[in-house]
């Protein structure tokens, strides 16, 4: 269970989402307030499931000692009350039962990959809305200056 998780963890790293839940969170403004949860919530989801078939197509771990795993983060956090800081990481409370059904139907391991184009078109977006805010940064401060030598 152990190798499972760093597999998982590993995947994470590989893909670098910590990098992409920044982009993420830095453009969550832009995101209005009632669909915010819904896409970080969906973004999570999407990034755990990609990350658990990442670590089995790799070899790295299978799919019944990964949903093992997730099993026994499950219930350490239902024991606890919440998991503990060093399940934290692995196991952050959402969508366990649909990946643990994924990770030990026949095939499911697989399925997960293209749900991974969820997170990498979010990430796109948020990339290209953080991009052209930039650029176009100096224009805006240039237009509303103008705008206030105009005022009364």
């Amino acid at each position: 269970e152990v190798t499972a998780m760093i597999a998982h963890e590993r995947a994470h790293v590989r893909t670098r989402d910590n990098l992409r839940r920044l982009v993420l969170d830095a453009c969550a403004d832009f995101v209005p307030a009632s669909r915010r949860v819904l896409l970080t919530q969906a973004w999570r989801d999407a990034i755990e499931n990609a990350a658990d078939s990442a670590a089995v197509e790799r070899g790295e771990t299978n799919a019944t000692d990964l949903a093992s795993a997730l099993v026994s983060i499950g219930r350490l956090a239902q024991n606890c009350g919440h998991a503990p800081l060093v399940s934290s990481a692995f196991y952050s409370g959402s969508a366990l039962e649909s990946r643990v059904r994924r990770l030990v139907q026949p095939g499911g391991a697989t399925e997960l990959v293209t749900r991974s184009s969820l997170a990498k078109s979010i990430v796109g977006v948020s990339a290209v809305v953080i991009l052209a805010m930039l650029a176009a940064s100096p224009l805006v401060h240039e237009g509303i200056e103008a705008l206030i030598e105009h005022l009364p």
